[in-house]
């Protein structure tokens, strides 16, 4: 991390909230606890370990510890911010650097969602923008008045707006498969119909695809319910049974044949798909 940008610390060890008015050019900084800014208000900028995002009403920001960030203001901007230590939510979170770690956390632990590449800002519209202002404004009423048990009311107000961000993650999820499935996944498809009898792996089917191979994996078995690995090996073991029922290659013939470099490896592959040997399948 680059040591020219300057830390901020939360001067308690308690959650931080306070309702802002400004229009001024924020510099760049990093805190030591995470942080979530609501926009009530007005527009902006938001530039995040250098990447620029524009701001208006209804977009919800959070960083990580360590997030290099600024917001700068076009004109007035309202928002609110939250400043939140890790160990308010969960101890057992005391050492986390990552907002998405509350996904271990039980009350969250439904939540399948893919972390790569989600966006620091997140745009609500309609009711749920209400219903978010809503308990925003709670969680600014209980900071001020600070009535007995308002750290209490304040974690759980903070555990149902991460509930409703996973929610709003999951959603984006969902549309994001389905983006997958008609642009990228037939690609792989497509791939591997002209590659699989060749000793191919998913690094290699990634590779052509300019994907990451773990997260090639998980798209894959989300869409069609199976992995990957899986897929390849079933095409393979169906062409090797016709090729035992049709052919007179060897059995060594045709396990190079689908795409098995190992004899080993079809003997393998085909028992446990199978139940039997490739030699009992050609006697049968």
């Amino acid at each position: 991390m680059n040591k020219k940008i300057p830390y901020i610390e939360n001067p308690s060890n308690d959650i931080k909230v306070k309702k802002v008015r400004r229009s001024n050019t924020m510099y760049i900084h990093q805190h030591k606890y995470f942080e979530m800014v609501y926009f009530y208000s007005g527009s902006g900028t938001l530039i995040i370990n250098e990447t620029e995002y524009p701001l208006q009403r209804g977009h919800l920001l959070f960083f990580n510890i360590g997030d290099a960030h600024a917001v700068n203001a076009e004109g007035e901007i309202e928002t609110v911010n939250i400043a939140i230590p890790p160990d308010f939510i969960d101890y057992n979170l005391i050492n986390s650097q990552n907002m998405l770690d509350f996904l271990s956390i039980s009350a969250f632990n439904e939540f399948n969602i893919y972390i790569d590449g989600i966006s620091p800002v997140m745009q609500f519209k309609g009711r749920d923008l209400v219903d978010l202002e809503h308990l925003l404004n709670s969680i600014i009423d209980e900071s001020v008045d600070q009535d007995k048990g308002y750290k209490t009311i304040l974690q759980a107000y903070i555990k149902i707006i991460f509930i409703i961000i996973f929610r709003h993650l999951s959603k984006n999820n969902r549309s994001h498969i389905q983006n997958e499935l008609s642009t990228f996944l037939p690609q792989v498809i497509s791939y591997v119909e002209k590659h699989y009898k060749e000793p191919i792996t998913i690094k290699d089917i990634a590779a052509n695809n300019f994907y990451n191979p773990s997260y090639l994996s998980k798209i894959f078995k989300e869409c069609y319910g199976e992995s990957l690995t899986n897929y390849i090996n079933n095409k393979r073991i169906n062409d090797s049974l016709e090729l035992l029922k049709n052919s007179t290659y060897s059995i060594e013939n045709i396990a190079t044949e689908v795409g098995y470099s190992d004899k080993k490896q079809f003997y393998r592959m085909f028992k446990k798909y199978m139940s039997i040997t490739p030699g009992s399948y050609r006697d049968k």
